[in-house]
Protein backbone atom coordinates (compact mmCIF):
# COMPACT_ATOMS: atom_id res chain seq x y z
CA UNK A 1 0.00 0.00 0.00
CA UNK A 2 2.87 2.37 0.82
CA UNK A 3 4.48 1.55 -2.53
CA UNK A 4 1.23 2.35 -4.38
CA UNK A 5 0.84 5.61 -2.46
CA UNK A 6 4.41 6.57 -3.29
CA UNK A 7 3.77 5.96 -6.98
CA UNK A 8 0.48 7.87 -6.77
CA UNK A 9 2.25 10.90 -5.30
CA UNK A 10 5.04 10.62 -7.88
CA UNK A 11 2.78 10.39 -10.92
CA UNK A 12 0.57 13.20 -9.62
CA UNK A 13 3.52 15.59 -9.46
CA UNK A 14 5.27 14.60 -12.71
CA UNK A 15 3.51 15.63 -15.90
CA UNK A 16 4.66 12.88 -18.28
CA UNK A 17 4.00 10.01 -15.86
CA UNK A 18 0.77 11.61 -14.64
CA UNK A 19 -0.52 12.05 -18.19
CA UNK A 20 0.25 8.43 -19.10
CA UNK A 21 -1.33 7.17 -15.89
CA UNK A 22 -4.49 9.20 -16.50
CA UNK A 23 -4.81 7.80 -20.03
CA UNK A 24 -4.55 4.21 -18.80
CA UNK A 25 -7.02 4.80 -15.97
CA UNK A 26 -9.62 6.54 -18.13
CA UNK A 27 -9.23 3.89 -20.84
CA UNK A 28 -9.90 1.21 -18.25
CA UNK A 29 -12.94 3.06 -16.92
CA UNK A 30 -14.26 3.42 -20.46
CA UNK A 31 -13.92 -0.37 -20.85
CA UNK A 32 -11.67 0.17 -23.86
CA UNK A 33 -10.12 -3.31 -23.78
CA UNK A 34 -13.50 -5.03 -23.80
CA UNK A 35 -14.74 -2.80 -26.60
CA UNK A 36 -11.60 -3.47 -28.64
CA UNK A 37 -12.18 -7.21 -28.25
CA UNK A 38 -15.79 -6.82 -29.41
CA UNK A 39 -14.76 -4.80 -32.46
CA UNK A 40 -12.08 -7.41 -33.23
CA UNK A 41 -14.68 -10.18 -33.12
CA UNK A 42 -16.98 -8.44 -35.60
CA UNK A 43 -14.13 -7.44 -37.91
CA UNK A 44 -12.64 -10.93 -37.98
CA UNK A 45 -16.07 -12.43 -38.62
CA UNK A 46 -16.75 -10.16 -41.58
CA UNK A 47 -13.26 -9.99 -43.09
CA UNK A 48 -13.23 -13.08 -45.32
CA UNK A 49 -16.85 -12.69 -46.54
CA UNK A 50 -16.05 -9.04 -47.23
CA UNK A 51 -13.07 -10.07 -49.33
CA UNK A 52 -15.34 -12.51 -51.16
CA UNK A 53 -17.58 -9.61 -52.20
CA UNK A 54 -14.56 -7.46 -52.96
CA UNK A 55 -13.20 -10.13 -55.29
CA UNK A 56 -16.52 -10.26 -57.17
CA UNK A 57 -16.47 -6.49 -57.63
CA UNK A 58 -12.81 -6.57 -58.64
CA UNK A 59 -13.43 -9.27 -61.23
CA UNK A 60 -16.25 -7.24 -62.74
CA UNK A 61 -14.01 -4.18 -62.94
CA UNK A 62 -11.24 -6.27 -64.44
CA UNK A 63 -13.36 -6.83 -67.54
CA UNK A 64 -13.11 -3.17 -68.49
CA UNK A 65 -10.02 -2.18 -66.49
CA UNK A 66 -7.30 -4.85 -66.73
CA UNK A 67 -5.30 -5.09 -63.53
CA UNK A 68 -8.05 -3.51 -61.42
CA UNK A 69 -8.64 -6.78 -59.57
CA UNK A 70 -5.07 -7.07 -58.26
CA UNK A 71 -4.93 -3.37 -57.40
CA UNK A 72 -8.18 -3.45 -55.45
CA UNK A 73 -7.36 -6.63 -53.54
CA UNK A 74 -3.87 -5.34 -52.79
CA UNK A 75 -5.33 -2.11 -51.43
CA UNK A 76 -7.76 -4.00 -49.20
CA UNK A 77 -5.09 -6.29 -47.78
CA UNK A 78 -2.41 -3.64 -47.22
CA UNK A 79 -3.57 -3.23 -43.62
CA UNK A 80 -2.73 -6.87 -42.86
CA UNK A 81 1.04 -7.31 -43.40
CA UNK A 82 2.05 -10.74 -44.83
CA UNK A 83 -1.39 -12.02 -43.90
CA UNK A 84 -2.47 -10.30 -47.09
CA UNK A 85 -0.93 -13.21 -49.00
CA UNK A 86 -3.35 -15.68 -47.45
CA UNK A 87 -6.24 -13.24 -47.84
CA UNK A 88 -5.41 -12.87 -51.52
CA UNK A 89 -5.73 -16.63 -51.97
CA UNK A 90 -9.21 -16.57 -50.43
CA UNK A 91 -10.25 -13.58 -52.53
CA UNK A 92 -8.99 -14.91 -55.86
CA UNK A 93 -10.37 -18.42 -55.32
CA UNK A 94 -13.83 -17.43 -54.09
CA UNK A 95 -16.68 -19.37 -55.62
CA UNK A 96 -19.32 -17.00 -56.97
CA UNK A 97 -22.26 -19.38 -56.47
CA UNK A 98 -25.63 -18.02 -55.45
CA UNK A 99 -25.42 -19.73 -52.08
CA UNK A 100 -21.96 -18.36 -51.42
CA UNK A 101 -23.05 -14.86 -52.35
CA UNK A 102 -26.07 -14.96 -50.05
CA UNK A 103 -24.23 -16.45 -47.06
CA UNK A 104 -21.22 -14.16 -47.40
CA UNK A 105 -23.54 -11.19 -47.80
CA UNK A 106 -25.43 -11.98 -44.59
CA UNK A 107 -22.26 -12.61 -42.59
CA UNK A 108 -20.67 -9.44 -43.94
CA UNK A 109 -23.76 -7.39 -43.09
CA UNK A 110 -23.81 -8.78 -39.55
CA UNK A 111 -20.09 -8.23 -39.04
CA UNK A 112 -19.75 -4.71 -40.41
CA UNK A 113 -22.93 -3.54 -38.67
CA UNK A 114 -21.64 -4.94 -35.36
CA UNK A 115 -18.27 -3.25 -35.93
CA UNK A 116 -19.86 0.14 -36.59
CA UNK A 117 -22.24 -0.10 -33.61
CA UNK A 118 -19.50 -1.21 -31.20
CA UNK A 119 -17.21 1.57 -32.42
CA UNK A 120 -19.92 4.22 -32.03
CA UNK A 121 -20.69 3.07 -28.49
CA UNK A 122 -17.10 3.25 -27.23
CA UNK A 123 -16.43 6.59 -28.98
CA UNK A 124 -19.52 8.10 -27.35
CA UNK A 125 -18.33 6.76 -23.99
CA UNK A 126 -14.90 8.31 -24.44
CA UNK A 127 -16.33 11.68 -25.43
CA UNK A 128 -18.75 11.54 -22.48
CA UNK A 129 -21.88 11.88 -24.60
CA UNK A 130 -24.97 11.61 -22.33
CA UNK A 131 -27.33 8.74 -23.10
CA UNK A 132 -30.18 11.15 -23.85
CA UNK A 133 -28.13 12.71 -26.67
CA UNK A 134 -27.23 9.41 -28.33
CA UNK A 135 -29.26 8.73 -31.43
CA UNK A 136 -31.57 5.74 -31.66
CA UNK A 137 -33.11 3.86 -34.54
CA UNK A 138 -33.07 4.59 -37.47
CA UNK A 139 -30.43 7.33 -37.23
CA UNK A 140 -27.89 5.06 -35.51
CA UNK A 141 -28.29 2.51 -38.33
CA UNK A 142 -27.80 5.16 -41.02
CA UNK A 143 -24.72 6.54 -39.30
CA UNK A 144 -23.38 3.00 -38.89
CA UNK A 145 -23.78 2.40 -42.63
CA UNK A 146 -21.98 5.67 -43.28
CA UNK A 147 -19.08 4.59 -41.06
CA UNK A 148 -18.79 1.31 -42.97
CA UNK A 149 -18.76 2.85 -46.45
CA UNK A 150 -16.73 5.98 -45.71
CA UNK A 151 -14.29 4.22 -43.39
CA UNK A 152 -13.86 1.07 -45.46
CA UNK A 153 -13.78 2.89 -48.79
CA UNK A 154 -11.40 5.52 -47.45
CA UNK A 155 -8.95 2.92 -46.13
CA UNK A 156 -8.90 1.01 -49.43
CA UNK A 157 -8.50 4.18 -51.53
CA UNK A 158 -5.73 5.42 -49.22
CA UNK A 159 -3.84 2.13 -49.58
CA UNK A 160 -4.28 2.08 -53.36
CA UNK A 161 -3.15 5.70 -53.66
CA UNK A 162 -0.13 5.06 -51.44
CA UNK A 163 0.95 2.00 -53.46
CA UNK A 164 0.39 3.85 -56.75
CA UNK A 165 2.50 6.80 -55.61
CA UNK A 166 5.37 4.63 -54.36
CA UNK A 167 5.49 2.84 -57.71
CA UNK A 168 6.15 6.16 -59.45
CA UNK A 169 8.95 7.59 -57.35
CA UNK A 170 12.04 6.66 -55.39
CA UNK A 171 14.26 8.13 -52.74
CA UNK A 172 13.96 8.69 -49.01
CA UNK A 173 12.62 12.23 -49.37
CA UNK A 174 9.91 11.13 -51.77
CA UNK A 175 8.83 8.28 -49.49
CA UNK A 176 8.65 10.63 -46.49
CA UNK A 177 6.53 13.06 -48.51
CA UNK A 178 4.18 10.27 -49.60
CA UNK A 179 3.99 9.04 -46.01
CA UNK A 180 2.96 12.51 -44.79
CA UNK A 181 0.35 12.73 -47.53
CA UNK A 182 -0.94 9.29 -46.55
CA UNK A 183 -1.30 10.36 -42.91
CA UNK A 184 -3.15 13.47 -44.06
CA UNK A 185 -5.59 11.41 -46.11
CA UNK A 186 -6.15 8.97 -43.25
CA UNK A 187 -6.77 11.92 -40.94
CA UNK A 188 -9.65 13.02 -43.18
CA UNK A 189 -11.04 9.48 -43.19
CA UNK A 190 -10.89 9.18 -39.39
CA UNK A 191 -12.35 12.67 -38.99
CA UNK A 192 -15.34 11.69 -41.13
CA UNK A 193 -15.76 8.42 -39.20
CA UNK A 194 -15.68 10.23 -35.84
CA UNK A 195 -18.18 12.80 -37.08
CA UNK A 196 -20.57 9.98 -37.97
CA UNK A 197 -19.95 8.20 -34.68
CA UNK A 198 -20.75 11.26 -32.54
CA UNK A 199 -23.82 13.50 -32.32
CA UNK A 200 -23.92 16.48 -34.68
CA UNK A 201 -23.07 18.94 -31.88
CA UNK A 202 -19.45 17.72 -31.86
CA UNK A 203 -17.75 20.05 -34.32
CA UNK A 204 -14.73 19.06 -36.39
CA UNK A 205 -12.28 21.25 -34.45
CA UNK A 206 -13.16 19.36 -31.25
CA UNK A 207 -12.26 15.96 -32.67
CA UNK A 208 -9.50 16.80 -35.13
CA UNK A 209 -6.77 15.95 -32.59
CA UNK A 210 -8.23 12.48 -32.15
CA UNK A 211 -8.30 11.98 -35.94
CA UNK A 212 -4.67 13.11 -36.30
CA UNK A 213 -3.45 10.80 -33.54
CA UNK A 214 -5.44 7.91 -35.00
CA UNK A 215 -3.86 8.46 -38.43
CA UNK A 216 -0.31 8.75 -37.05
CA UNK A 217 -0.72 5.72 -34.78
CA UNK A 218 -2.25 3.67 -37.58
CA UNK A 219 0.53 4.62 -40.00
CA UNK A 220 3.32 3.80 -37.53
CA UNK A 221 1.68 0.50 -36.68
CA UNK A 222 1.49 -0.49 -40.35
CA UNK A 223 5.16 0.34 -40.87
CA UNK A 224 6.34 -1.51 -37.77
CA UNK A 225 3.93 -4.39 -38.27
CA UNK A 226 5.14 -5.19 -41.76
CA UNK A 227 8.64 -5.71 -40.37
CA UNK A 228 7.61 -7.62 -37.24
CA UNK A 229 5.07 -9.92 -38.85
CA UNK A 230 7.29 -10.65 -41.85
CA UNK A 231 10.14 -11.72 -39.57
CA UNK A 232 7.84 -13.81 -37.36
CA UNK A 233 5.88 -15.72 -40.01
CA UNK A 234 8.55 -16.40 -42.60
CA UNK A 235 9.85 -19.34 -40.51
CA UNK A 236 6.55 -21.28 -40.70
CA UNK A 237 6.84 -23.66 -43.63
CA UNK A 238 4.45 -26.39 -42.47
CA UNK A 239 0.96 -25.79 -43.93
CA UNK A 240 -1.06 -26.39 -40.76
CA UNK A 241 1.37 -24.44 -38.62
CA UNK A 242 1.21 -21.57 -41.10
CA UNK A 243 -2.59 -21.57 -41.12
CA UNK A 244 -2.72 -21.66 -37.32
CA UNK A 245 -0.15 -18.87 -37.03
CA UNK A 246 -1.96 -16.83 -39.67
CA UNK A 247 -5.31 -17.12 -37.90
CA UNK A 248 -3.92 -16.17 -34.51
CA UNK A 249 -1.78 -13.48 -36.10
CA UNK A 250 -4.78 -11.98 -37.86
CA UNK A 251 -6.81 -11.88 -34.64
CA UNK A 252 -3.92 -10.35 -32.70
CA UNK A 253 -3.23 -7.82 -35.45
CA UNK A 254 -6.84 -6.60 -35.66
CA UNK A 255 -6.99 -6.32 -31.86
CA UNK A 256 -3.73 -4.34 -31.80
CA UNK A 257 -4.95 -2.00 -34.53
CA UNK A 258 -8.20 -1.43 -32.66
CA UNK A 259 -6.36 -0.74 -29.41
CA UNK A 260 -4.12 1.82 -31.11
CA UNK A 261 -7.12 3.65 -32.56
CA UNK A 262 -9.04 3.70 -29.29
CA UNK A 263 -6.02 4.78 -27.26
CA UNK A 264 -5.45 7.61 -29.77
CA UNK A 265 -8.96 8.87 -29.07
CA UNK A 266 -8.45 8.57 -25.31
CA UNK A 267 -5.17 10.51 -25.44
CA UNK A 268 -6.82 13.40 -27.27
CA UNK A 269 -9.83 13.42 -24.93
CA UNK A 270 -7.71 13.38 -21.75
CA UNK A 271 -5.53 16.21 -23.06
CA UNK A 272 -8.34 18.39 -24.42
CA UNK A 273 -10.57 18.07 -21.34
CA UNK A 274 -7.62 18.32 -18.92
CA UNK A 275 -8.50 15.06 -17.17
CA UNK A 276 -5.09 14.79 -15.56
CA UNK A 277 -3.38 14.50 -13.20
CA UNK A 278 -5.64 12.07 -11.41
CA UNK A 279 -5.35 10.38 -8.03
CA UNK A 280 -5.23 6.59 -7.92
CA UNK A 281 -5.86 6.23 -4.18
CA UNK A 282 -8.97 7.60 -2.52
CA UNK A 283 -10.46 8.84 -5.80
CA UNK A 284 -13.76 7.66 -7.15
CA UNK A 285 -14.01 6.32 -10.68
CA UNK A 286 -14.01 9.28 -13.03
CA UNK A 287 -16.03 7.85 -15.90
CA UNK A 288 -19.15 9.63 -14.68
CA UNK A 289 -17.31 12.85 -13.79
CA UNK A 290 -15.25 13.53 -16.89
CA UNK A 291 -17.47 16.27 -18.20
CA UNK A 292 -16.74 18.36 -15.14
Amino acid sequence: MNLLKSFDDFQYKHRAVGFSTAIIKHYSEDRGGRSAALITYYLFLSLFPLLFWLSLIANLLNTHFPGASSTLIHGATTYFPVLGKQLNIVAHNSNDTTGGIIVSGLVTLYGVRGTAMAFREIVNDMFMVPQVEREGFPHNWLRGIGIVFIGGGGFVLSAIGYSWALARGHGTGFRILIGIAGVGLLTLVFLAVLKLALPARNKAHKIINSAILMAIGFGLLQFAGSLIVTHSLKHYSDFYTAVFATTLGLLAWIYLETQVLLYSIEIAVVKERKLWPIRLIGARDTIHNKAG
